[in-house]
């Protein structure tokens, strides 16, 4: 998938990418290899995006998107 347009704009400026960068940052900072070679470290976390997330099973939102009490979703 690209992402870009505004999109990619709202991805860049989302309060989770800033708190994943400063993660792996802190992490990067942390290895004792830090600042004198050269290493690699798996990511294997998720990232949510997209602000307010309705209460309650995601996959029941998913089958029945068009509901009122998941419209945060």
């Amino acid at each position: 998938m690209n992402v870009v347009g505004g999109a990619l704009d709202k991805l860049r400026n989302s309060p989770a990418t800033g708190a994943l960068v400063a993660g792996l940052i802190a992490r990067a900072k942390a290895d004792p290899k830090f600042g004198s070679a050269a290493f690699s470290f798996k990511f294997s976390q998720g990232v949510e995006f997209g602000g307010k997330r309705a209460s309650g099973n995601m996959q029941d939102q998913l089958l029945g998107f068009w509901k009122s009490e998941y419209r945060d979703t």
